[in-house]
């Protein structure tokens, strides 16, 4: 993959980061790679799901028992939950309950989050981009 990629650029100059599309569909003849082109918001604002949980501060579990980030050893979430599942050990038969829970303040309580907020949609907004100035 890496070498018919490399042969097809050989003699192509490359000036900015739209080109490659081209030349990486055009690396394989027969059987061409598929490409999928992601936007700004394809990805996750991690930045932003640290700022409205407390995931890197939860030190206790649904339950109240305290819990060890340096001895988890599965971690499993899914679609539309509002916690995460958690083994300490591959041999636990059920997994610990963490809720994704907002940080506190003085004034208010802990509100629990849904999955909507963890989608990047604040990294594409905030992005600011010249449209006048072009290069490619």
């Amino acid at each position: 993959m890496y070498s018919a990629i490399e042969s097809a650029k050989k003699g192509h100059q490359i000036f900015c980061p739209t080109e490659w599309p081209t030349i990486l569909r055009g690396a394989r003849r027969k059987r061409p790679y598929a490409l999928v082109e992601l936007q700004h918001g394809d990805f996750f604002d991690l930045k932003d799901l640290k700022e409205k949980t407390i995931i890197g501060r939860m030190s206790k579990d649904a339950e109240g028992e305290p819990l060890s980030w340096m001895k988890i050893k599965r971690l499993k979430f899914e679609k539309n939950a509002d916690h995460i599942k958690v083994k300490e050990s591959y041999a636990q038969p059920t997994y610990r309950i963490l809720p994704i829970v907002e940080p506190s303040t003085r004034r208010s309580k802990q509100v629990l989050v849904g999955h909507t907020n963890l989608r990047g949609s604040t990294a594409a907004a905030s992005l600011s981009v010249r449209t006048k100035r072009t290069i490619c």
